[in-house]
């Protein structure tokens, strides 16, 4: 069997590369570029039945690989889906290559959970380790470390060792509050429509003791981030395209495309200029930088409709 996984949810990834090697009873050979320059496809995508026994090849980043390696891999991988154990996985996906071109109709894209679908997933997760972990914790969780699944997972872990029960207090008594990555919940619950969401997140960063023009900065980078993206995407440009014409990083690009999509262009650059309103009126003490933070993720709120 064949399978292809792209997408910025690196964990969900890993997880059902890990459950297909357990099935088959199979160790996982890691196959990139730098191994195919020592042998040939061939060699490695060949399953065995003698003293290793069977293998689940993992095929890494293909779609970064140069052309000539792309056309050799998918031709060895056409016709033998009964015949390989082989999942091929692009963890930053060039869309425009043949790779992705050709294996994605039966591939499957592994996006990040946001919003209660992460929280419901976080909170399975405590399940499964025996820990209690209630909604507000949870949220406290994923305001300090974003939707990072391998760090959230790990947390969880360390705070099990702790106590039997994860509560809000105890994530902010020990996990350190990090305000870049609150930002992200927070830019998802005002896309969505979710205004108190945001405005909480917000909230506990300020009691937390961040300061507001600080959080100014960093939603105001957010929105041309997103205003970019969101401009290019409506210009019908690959992720490769946008990076070269932007000078982002690929899985930056990846990772706010979702939310990109949702926030028409004008939306974006209407949150700058308010944003930017924001922060002279604070700057002008025409308003209290508190009152002015919070005012403007209602006017936000009001933008989305």
């Amino acid at each position: 069997m064949i399978e292809y996984f792209w997408g910025a949810d690196t964990f969900a990834a890993r997880e059902e590369i890990g459950a297909r090697a357990q099935k088959l009873k199979a160790p996982i050979t890691w196959l990139d570029k730098y191994d195919v320059s020592a042998g040939s496809l061939a060699s490695f995508l060949t399953q065995t039945s003698g003293l290793f026994g069977r293998q689940l090849v993992v095929v890494l980043d293909p779609s970064a690989w140069p052309a000539s390696l792309q056309a050799e891999l998918l031709e060895q991988l056409t016709g033998r889906e009964a015949q390989l154990d082989v999942v091929v996985w692009d963890r930053a996906v060039k869309k425009t290559s043949a790779v992705y071109k050709q294996l994605r109709i039966h591939g499957k894209e592994h996006s990040v959970p946001q919003g209660e679908a992460l929280t419901a997933w976080l909170q399975a997760e405590a399940k499964a380790k025996r820990v209690a972990l209630d909604s507000a914790a949870a949220g406290a969780l994923i305001d300090r470390l974003g939707p990072d699944r391998w760090r959230l997972a790990g947390e969880i872990e360390r705070l099990s060792l702790i106590a039997p029960a994860i509560t809000r207090a105890l994530v902010e008594e020990h996990v350190p509050a990090q305000p870049s990555a609150a930002i992200f919940p927070a830019l998802d619950a005002i896309a969505a429509g979710r205004t108190a969401q945001a405005v909480e997140s917000i909230t506990r960063l300020l009691d937390a003791g961040e300061n507001e023009l600080y959080i100014l900065t960093m939603l105001a980078y957010q929105f041309r981030l997103l205003f970019l993206v969101r401009t290019a995407l409506d210009q019908k440009k690959s992720t490769a395209e946008i990076a070269r014409a932007t000078k982002l990083k690929p899985f930056v690009i990846q990772k706010n495309t979702g939310l990109a999509k949702q926030l028409p262009a004008e939306v974006s650059l209407g949150a700058l200029t308010r944003i930017l309103a924001t922060d002279f009126s604070i700057k002008q003490g025409k308003v209290d930088a508190r009152t002015g933070l919070l005012m403007l993720l209602l006017q936000l709120g009001d933008r989305r409709g």
